[in-house]
């Protein structure tokens, strides 16, 4: 879940709304919701690198926290 904490705090001070993330990375904003609550623990690395690249996040940071 803290990876959904982080994306979700990063689009905020970004003032990207999730169903914009959505339209960005290509995907449902149900999927971006879902992975910001923690319900996707494990998103595909092509989507989290997209969402990364969106919202200027370095993707081995973001994995790095998990672990």
């Amino acid at each position: 879940m803290i990876i959904g904490s982080i994306i979700r705090n990063r689009r905020r001070d970004l003032h990207i709304t999730g169903p914009e993330l959505a339209r960005r990375v290509g995907v449902v904003k149900s999927y971006i919701s879902q992975v910001e609550l923690g319900i996707i623990k494990e998103p595909s690395a092509k989507i989290l690198y997209k969402i990364c690249c969106v919202l200027g996040l370095d993707l081995i940071d973001l994995i790095k926290t998990e672990l």
